[in-house]
């Protein structure tokens, strides 16, 4: 390609906006003071109308590097991994004895992923020879939003011992101030410029396997967690639509993370599945888990359809408990294993060798009413396919107990 054709394509890949690396934000709004305590630059400390004068600042750590880089004030470099300090200073004053409301003044700065910050305000008297402390307050490491007015609890301007401020709008700082010498009301909170990775469609298993027509009381769904970098996830939620009725059966209720089922009773949502009904699914991820942001985003499943037909155990609930024998038998490489259910309830089916040892189970937990049939693999508990012999499947539902030999040929 001739040099006069590369021209506009490199001009237009100069054009071509760079995504942006996401940020954690900390946002930090001082609105007013009020019950200053009387100093005037005019006179002695302590004594007059004070003329006031502040400086806000956020910083990722308590650190006296940080507070010695930012004596005179500061710049955040933006980047998220560096600990370091953002300062604002209201050079202007104003002479007053009470309450000072000087508008929204806001000061953000970039902060370390899953971590939150130090907000500090000083106010300070612009006095003829230094600017004389009147007091500081410190929001240590918040991990929610806060909006408040509080007096402040903090005497000297920084931490004492740790670092300490050089100057204020280009003035030497002097003097220690009082803890309750004022109240500051003020607003902080923290804001994600991007959202959680996208959800995977989730999945509807029947008794542990993949599906999309479902015959038993039972709806279980899996899903692939999500995550996001910044904030992280605060939790998911789950939404489940009945094509037949064409309403929801349940709408984002919070769902705990990657897994949740559906039943009549002692599941995680309580609903009774109809024959005939196709439903679909999906579920939602919202970040900002730490700290908790003001802007969450939600991302969105895709939805996926399930079919429930036969369904086994509403009117057909078998009238005594049983366990069919395995099918193959004897087997090579597994078997099916089919079991009835006169009611609701837990049961476990587990394969035992001759010794009554378990060998691996297949099915433990709340069960429906009805017939449920489950795979075995012929494997054991850790992943191992189980050695010749004789071996029982049995089925513990309440107090009674059934078993069906199984023979193994390898």
């Amino acid at each position: 390609m001739s040099p006069s054709r590369l021209l506009p394509l490199i001009a237009l890949l100069l054009t071509f906006p760079v995504p942006a690396r996401a940020l954690t934000i900390a946002n930090f709004q001082a609105h007013w003071v009020d019950n200053v305590c009387a100093v005037d630059d005019s006179e002695p400390f302590t004594a007059g109308d004070p003329d006031l004068r502040f400086r806000m600042a956020i910083f990722d750590a308590v650190s006296g590097s940080i507070f010695a880089a930012c004596g005179a004030g500061c710049f955040d470099d933006g980047v998220p991994s560096t600990l370091d300090g953002e300062t604002l200073d209201q050079c202007g004053f104003v002479t007053t004895c009470g309450a000072w409301d000087f508008g929204d003044r806001l000061i953000q700065k970039v902060i370390p992923d899953n971590r939150s910050a130090y907000f500090y305000f000083g106010l300070f008297d612009d006095d003829t020879d230094a600017d004389d402390s009147m007091g500081d307050h410190w929001v240590n490491y918040p991990s929610v939003p806060i909006a408040t007015t509080a007096w402040n609890n903090n005497s000297s301007p920084y931490y004492p011992g740790v670092g300490h401020i050089i100057e204020v709008c280009s003035d030497p700082v002097a003097e220690i101030g009082w803890t309750n010498n004022y109240r500051l009301n003020y607003s902080i909170w923290f804001t994600d410029t991007d959202g959680p990775a996208p959800l995977t469609a989730p999945v509807a298993r029947d008794n542990g396997v993949p599906v999309t027509v479902d015959d038993d009381l039972f709806l279980n769904f899996t899903w692939n967690l999500t995550s996001d970098p910044h904030t992280g996830i605060s939790g998911y939620a789950a939404s489940l639509w009945d094509d037949n009725t064409g309403s929801y059966v349940f709408v984002n209720v919070p769902v705990p993370g990657g897994s949740m089922t559906v039943c009549a009773s002692g599941c995680t949502r309580t609903y009774t599945p109809v024959s005939g009904h196709s439903y679909q699914f999906r579920v939602t991820a919202t970040n900002g888990a730490f700290p908790q942001i003001n802007n969450p985003t939600t991302v969105f499943s895709p939805w996926i359809t399930l079919l429930v037909q036969n369904l086994v155990g509403v009117e057909e609930a078998p009238a005594a408990l049983s366990l069919s024998p395995p099918a193959p038998n004897p087997t090579k490489d597994g078997a099916a294993i089919a079991y009835a259910l006169p009611s609701a309830g837990p049961a476990r089916v587990e394969v035992i060798d001759l010794q009554g040892r378990r060998i691996a189970v297949l099915a433990d937990g709340s069960a429906a009413a009805g017939i449920h049939r489950i795979e075995w693999d012929g494997r054991n508990a850790d992943g191992r396919r189980v050695e010749s012999g004789v071996y029982w499947v049995r089925l513990a539902f309440g107090d009674a107990r059934k078993l069906q030999r199984l023979v193994v040929i390898r």
